[in-house]
């Protein structure tokens, strides 16, 4: 069984690290030591435009002993400035890697629990429609006999019939979305788990070759 999940983690990593590599192209990460400050132009005595928080991705735009690069904070507008290379890595941190991860995380729980409240209102809809069914059932079993409303009264009960069949159909592709959903979260922390691992291995790894070699940097 370890051998299987070995198995399985590998061909997991093997599929979604070229995804990952793609993300990470032309975009660098800023260091988990201390925030960034990016100015007006290269040099440390330009104007300081804004302060990048630790472990930020950010795109390259020019790259030099300073780098011009773009970051977009969480309001959404995108700015242009300098950064000292130094401070940037080619690859996130572990906290940026899973502070992403967690961000897509909790975007998904959104989407799970906007399917469960529609498709406990389409269930709700549903019982509404049953109840005025049986309603129009007992009139129409007391009328059929020759009331002046006979008609329309048949028209309202084959029109709720026809909502109720089509309420129907709605409850079971919203039930069949909300496990598809429930299928993906169970994927998406198998992944993250997956992902966090051989993030835990790289850091490692590096920081060992770090220690070997020196402290370096490299763009």
């Amino acid at each position: 069984m370890k051998k299987a999940l070995c198995i399985s983690t590998a061909v997991l990593f093997l599929t979604t690290f070229p995804l990952v590599q793609a993300s990470w192209a032309a975009k660098a990460y800023t260091t988990d030591a201390q925030e960034i400050p990016m100015r007006s132009a290269a040099g440390a005595q330009n104007r300081v435009l804004l302060t990048i928080p630790k472990g930020s991705a950010v795109e390259l735009v020019k790259t030099n002993e300073w780098t011009q690069v773009r970051y977009t904070p969480p309001d959404g507008k995108s700015k242009e400035g300098w950064v000292q290379s130094k401070f940037l890595e080619s690859r996130p941190s572990e906290s940026a890697a899973i502070k992403e991860l967690k961000g897509e995380n909790t975007s998904l729980r959104e989407q799970l629990q906007e399917a469960e409240m529609a498709r406990a209102a389409l269930a709700q809809r549903e019982r509404e429609t049953s109840e005025k069914l049986t309603k129009l059932e007992v009139s129409y079993e007391e009328l059929k006999g020759g009331a002046a409303s006979y008609l329309k009264l048949k028209g309202e009960y084959d029109a709720a019939r026809a909502t109720l069949a089509s309420t129907q159909e709605s409850v079971q592709a919203l039930i069949q979305e909300n496990q598809g959903l429930k299928f993906t979260r169970t994927m998406y922390w198998f992944a993250l788990g997956a992902v966090v691992f051989f993030a835990g291995l790289l850091v490692g790894m590096w920081f060992r070759r770090k220690r070997k070699t020196g402290p370096t940097y490299r763009l």
